[in-house]
C-alpha cells in the first residue's frame, strides 16, 4: 500500500523517466528499494491501483548513487535496456543527453 512507502524508496521505473524527460508520468507510482526483508512480506499483486504502487527490489542500495529523491541516470538506463518502445527510447536518449552534458560540462 502507498502508506509504506518511506525514506528508503526512490522513485524508479517510469515514474522515474517521466521526472526526467517528456514522458508522461504512469497511473501506478512505481519506487525502488533495497531487497530486504522488509518488503518480502507484501503481496506481489496489484488489487487496487489508486492505494498500490509498484515497487522494484534491487540487489543493491539504490540510495548509495544519487542524492536525488530518484534513483540515478545511469541504473535507470539499464533498467530499460531490453524495452523496445519507440517513446520510452527516446525518453532515454533525452535523459543520457541531459546527464551527459552536465557531466561532460
Amino acid at each position: 500500500p502507498k502508506t509504506t512507502i518511506d525514506n528508503s524508496c526512490l522513485a524508479a521505473g517510469d515514474q522515474a523517466l517521466s521526472m526526467m524527460s517528456m514522458l508522461n508520468p504512469p497511473r501506478i507510482g512505481c519506487y525502488a528499494a533495497s531487497d530486504s526483508a522488509k518488503w518480502k512480506r507484501y503481496n506481489d499483486s496489484l488489487v487496487d491501483e489508486e492505494n498500490q504502487f509498484e515497487l522494484q527490489l534491487w540487489k543493491y542500495d539504490p540510495k548509495v548513487l544519487t542524492t536525488e529523491g530518484c534513483v540515478d541516470v545511469l541504473s535507470l538506463a539499464m533498467c530499460y535496456a531490453d524495452v523496445a518502445d519507440e517513446r520510452v527510447e527516446e525518453a532515454i536518449e533525452e535523459m543520457l543527453e541531459v546527464y551527459w552534458g552536465k557531466t561532460n560540462g
